[in-house]
């Protein structure tokens, strides 16, 4: 297993990760779980496992590209979240332990992805 195709993996966990998320604050339950029904962050987190999967398709057929995507695709979902914890999830009611703990997680995916992304390892994965 590449390097390219272990980050591309990832990618792709990380966009269906924010697909359930999105589904959960849709009033869907998954597995066990039921999140208060939240339609800006379902949106929010939406747009982000989009963009995931657009990095994944971009990485795994090789795009010259896939590396801008990639990064751009974490520098949104850093953003994205941050306005969905600080704007959206902070009202009382809202917050639950479940989505304060998966929100803080993916976010640090996230920033971490990005800083992994920057090194010359990172961009040599995905070309760049």
């Amino acid at each position: 297993m590449t390097l390219t195709y272990t980050i591309g993996t990832l990618v792709l966990v990380e966009g269906i990760v924010f697909w359930i998320a999105a589904l959960l604050h849709m009033g869907v339950t998954f597995a066990g779980l039921r999140e208060p029904r939240i339609m800006p962050s379902a949106a929010i987190e939406s747009l982000i496992g989009l963009f995931f999967f657009v990095s994944a398709y971009a990485i795994f057929t090789q795009n010259p590209l896939a590396w801008l995507v990639t990064v751009g695709a974490h520098d949104f979902a850093v953003a994205a979240t941050l306005v969905d914890i600080f704007a959206v999830t902070d009202e009382p009611g809202v917050r639950t332990p479940a989505n304060w703990a998966y929100q803080r997680v993916m976010l640090t995916i996230a920033i971490t992805s990005v800083v992994v992304l920057l090194t010359p390892v990172g961009r040599i994965a995905l070309n760049a």
